[in-house]
């Protein structure tokens, strides 16, 4: 019994199952007989789509016979209307139908019904497993490749792995697959060969764009020439990182500062996406003698004095000219200072001229954005004297789930301080309870006072009004009343 269950799953399967049940069908006098979905009738004529995602018009007269299938789902046809024919709401729907497991058959139809109205049409081709070789669609991979293979046979080429490659190159093939890569027709090429036909050209054994990444490139070059520094970079939205070491960890950490200045666009009132593609570049080097020299020869190109160049997040000791970041890779958890050090620029940045940001609270949105991209905070994080060169690698990187222990625990001790220091305390007088209560606090006004917080960030000050004016002015309350409410918040959150 279990065998013939088998089978007879198998048999549906081969047949198609659910798919050719869904299928409509018809019969025209000429004794043509069409299997596929009746697309729509009316003025006496209907239109078809085949299984072969050919569109058939022809009088409903014509019509002998005919097996209507099972409907598109309820959920699609909702999304339709009455635009059953409309090839941009038909897109959009097959779009979001594939994303729908439940739905995958349906999509499939309206990938087919876009093909029958629009044989132009691409990515209905590619959604029903069509392939393109030599310019021309074939109905799947097995068949693509075969048909293609008889056409590069007269070519002189043959068969090599998933692709095909010229008699002449097989054996340089086989001693280096590396040195060859797959074309977009399934050609093995060799590297150099495929890679400057698409406008590549060669860096340190990487490949740039010589177009789009033109200026990157000059900036590698510039670096070697003048400073005998060998990097590479990679740029993603406005941010350029250079990087002496891999390519694909510039890559990673361009995306972790895309990250952070997201975080900045959501949390801190920035509201023009463009501000994302706004250039910014980070250099990270090798080591303490490859960051003097680097800090020396763009000084001068700059006009700027080395010695006033600080690894800390004053905007002034931060950069010059067109420079952003820079650091060595001898610094502890480097890409977290980036990824901190950036977000803490931009928040200064987007504050209005004249009112300075207090300290906790430039370190907290460093913070904040810091663990909301790497997954861990720093704290005894800001004073420049840690910051020294001389002084040897910054440390002090936790969880978050550490950071809450440390701070209930000096809570418990009377370890933490008055919250109205948040507001007075500068930078370099900043304490490792200023810096957890700073993280924790603007947390709970991001999450229960943000309109308020926006307006505390970003409002002038008004004449002669100090900190905690400002302050009760924007959020209606007085910092011992905001203070028991955070401490409220504060025991509440998971251990």
């Amino acid at each position: 019994m279990m065998n013939g269950r088998r089978i007879l799953a198998a048999l549906i399967l081969f047949l198609g199952g659910p798919s050719l049940a869904a299928q409509d069908r018809i019969e025209l006098a000429d004794g043509r007989r069409l299997s596929g979905e009746i697309l729509s009738e009316r003025d006496g004529r209907l239109r078809f789509v085949t299984r072969d995602a050919e569109l058939v018009e022809v009088a409903s007269s014509e019509v002998v016979e005919r097996k209507e299938g099972s409907r598109l789902a309820a959920k699609i046809r909702e999304r339709l209307g009455e635009k059953v024919e409309d090839l941009e709401t038909l897109i959009e729907t097959a779009r979001w139908a594939a994303e729908e497991r439940r739905l995958a058959r349906d999509a499939e139809r309206l990938w087919r019904r876009i093909l029958a109205l629009d044989p132009e049409e691409d990515e209905a081709r590619r959604a029903l497993g069509q392939v393109r070789f030599g310019g021309v669609w074939y109905p799947d991979e097995k068949e693509g490749l075969r048909a293609w293979g008889r056409i590069l046979a007269e070519e002189g080429y043959v068969r090599a792995k998933e692709g095909f490659i010229k008699k002449a190159e097989l054996a340089a093939f086989r001693r280096d697959p590396r040195t060859f890569m797959l074309d977009e027709e399934r050609r093995w090429r060799p590297v150099e060969e495929l890679m400057r036909e698409r406008g590549m050209k060669p860096w340190q054994g990487e490949w740039y764009h010589a177009i789009d990444e033109g200026l990157i490139l000059h900036e590698l070059e510039e670096l070697d020439r003048a400073l005998g520094i060998k990097a590479q970079a990679y740029r993603h939205r406005g941010n350029e990182v250079f990087i002496v070491g891999a390519r694909f960890t510039a890559e990673k950490l361009a995306k972790r500062l895309t990250d952070a200045r997201s975080w900045v666009l959501r949390n801190l009132g920035v509201t023009d996406e463009a501000f994302l593609d706004e250039r910014a570049q980070f250099f990270c080097l090798a080591d303490r003698k490859q960051y003097r020299a680097f800090l020396e020869g763009y000084g001068k190109k700059h006009g700027r004095d080395a010695d006033k160049v600080r690894f800390c997040l004053d905007l002034t000791g931060m950069s010059f000219g067109k420079l952003d970041r820079v650091t060595d890779q001898e610094q502890t958890a480097w890409d977290n200072s980036l990824v901190s050090g950036l977000v803490a620029a931009l928040a200064r940045y987007e504050a209005p001229e004249g009112f300075e940001i207090p300290a906790a609270f430039w370190v907290a949105a460093a913070m904040r954005a810091e663990e909301a991209v790497m997954g861990e905070i720093k704290v005894h994080f800001v004073a420049q004297s840690r910051y020294d060169r001389d002084d040897g690698p910054a440390k002090g990187f936790r969880d978050v789930a550490e950071a809450r222990r440390d701070l209930a625990e000096m809570r418990i001790r009377r370890r933490t301080r008055p919250m109205t220091e948040l507001l007075t305390v500068d930078v370099n007088g900043l304490l490792p309870a200023h810096e957890l209560q700073g993280y924790f606090f603007l947390g709970f006004l991001l999450e229960s006072r943000r309109e308020a917080l926006l307006a505390f960030w970003k409002e002038k000050a008004r004449q002669g009004e100090g900190p905690e004016a400002r302050f009760q002015r924007s959020f209606g309350a007085g910092m011992a009343e905001l203070e028991e409410a955070f401490w409220a918040w504060f025991e509440r959150l998971p251990r």
